[in-house]
């Protein structure tokens, strides 16, 4: 892709593409971890709520000890000013416009500018691999990209925005819908963008990646109980759910679901638990991951037309 010349790109780039899942999004670190062991690195990648987080940090080139160490000081914030645990108390205030959220999510970006700050960066311009960051946009229902790619140009009609403060970026990103409130930027409305796309696989497919990678923490929905109604809603949207993110997951190469069982997206304090079980699904699946980066990496065979054939056969036999 031209746009992509900005970049120092091998001819056949590998994505990896991150789902969202909160607090389970610690599972993802254990791929990582055996991705490092064997000298394996991506070369774009995208990531959607707390995805879009663990993406960031790995085009700024961190390793998964690192991004585990920002993950345990996020989450003992949160726990010691039990962000989660109840509604703030200025989001009960009596307001012209209802209560979108539990949580304000402006609070955030102040706590990832001045992790970013320490990195000397700000915009998404300033990380130097591929990236991509999705929210969805409510008024409009458009998958949103963010991204440091200059004229991205991707196959469905998304929102593009280019080069944002990459805290805004994640806030939008992981703006849980009903948890922590709609983000205002740039005259549009962000939710998180797994309300929309869970799994950006397409926008790596889109920028010319050969092979993606991707991660998923989906938990087994087996069992059913239809005795009340809210339950039943509550089934309708998670098989909506499912259906959407079986259409993103086979878009990719190949993937990994990182089930961690009964650990919810806001069981914030089980980091370290969710951390170990992740771990021990990524042991299990290194050969495939192995597998997959030589796989990706591997030249193609050469590709002979009948003629090419004839003439090898030929200069074959002259030499003989």
């Amino acid at each position: 892709m031209p746009y992509l010349s900005q970049f120092e790109l091998p001819e056949k780039p590998v994505g990896l593409a991150l789902a969202g899942g909160g607090v389970r999004g610690y599972a993802q670190l254990g791929v990582l971890k055996i991705m490092e062991k064997h000298g394996y690195e991506v070369d774009m990648v995208a990531g959607t709520s707390i995805g879009s987080f663990v993406a960031t940090l790995v085009a700024m080139g961190l390793k998964s000890e690192e991004i585990y160490e920002q993950f345990q000081s996020f989450e003992n914030r949160f726990t010691e000013n039990k962000v989660f645990s109840h509604p703030e108390l200025s989001m009960l205030k009596p307001t012209k416009n209802k209560i979108n959220g539990m949580v304000d999510g402006d609070k955030i970006i102040s706590v990832l500018d001045e992790f970013f700050a320490k990195y000397e960066i700000k915009n998404m311009a300033d990380i130097q691999k591929p990236l991509i960051i999705v929210a969805a946009e409510c008024d409009k229902c458009k998958v949103t990209y963010f991204t440091n790619v200059k004229n991205f140009v991707p196959s469905r009609d998304a929102i593009v925005i280019y080069n944002p403060t990459i805290s805004q970026a994640i806030r939008a990103s992981c703006s849980f819908p009903g948890v922590i409130t709609v983000s205002e930027y740039d005259g549009y409305s962000f939710m998180d963008g797994g309300a929309m796309m869970n799994l950006p696989v397409e926008p790596l497919k889109d920028m010319g990646a050969y092979k993606v990678m991707s991660l998923t923490m989906r938990a087994n929905k087996n069992g059913f109980s239809s005795k009340s109604a809210t339950f039943v809603l509550k089934r309708a949207s998670d098989l909506v759910q499912y259906e959407l993110l079986d259409l993103q997951i086979r878009q990719s190469d190949f993937n990994i679901n990182l089930d961690v069982g009964d650990i919810k997206a806001f069981d914030v304090g089980n980091g370290t638990l969710v951390f170990k079980r992740g771990e021990n699904i990524a042991l299990d699946r290194e050969e495939d991951i192995v597998n997959f980066f030589e796989s990706a990496r591997a030249p193609e065979p050469e590709k002979k037309g009948f003629f090419a054939k004839i003439k090898a056969k030929l200069a074959g036999e002259n030499n003989g």
